[in-house]
């Protein structure tokens, strides 16, 4: 008798390709809040200011490079609320290779 053994117990739902439905959220979110600032912006910084919040979106949904099952959205919010006396990343050094 063959047993089958699940491999993942945690998924996460994809939404759109490769964009899970919590980054889906964090990217409508962060696009509402570009919108909202947009007026404060100079009128002829409104393309560049564009182009540098969508990369940041991209940047900021990606995987991180020290943790690769976290966002750098989610890393960052970690190192924010680390206390320094029990935190320190490790690094993967097979994955420098």
């Amino acid at each position: 008798m063959e047993y089958s053994i699940a491999n993942e117990i945690k998924s996460q739902t994809r939404v759109v390709g490769n964009i899970y439905a919590y980054d889906f959220i964090f990217l409508v979110l962060y696009a509402i809040g570009t919108f909202f600032f947009k007026s404060l912006v100079n009128k002829h910084l409104l393309i560049p200011y564009s182009i540098f919040s969508a990369s940041i979106a991209i940047f900021l949904t990606s995987s991180s490079g020290l943790n690769p099952l976290r966002r750098n959205y989610q890393s960052i919010i970690i190192y924010l609320q680390r206390s320094a006396a029990l935190y320190r990343p490790i690094k993967n050094i097979s994955r420098e290779t």
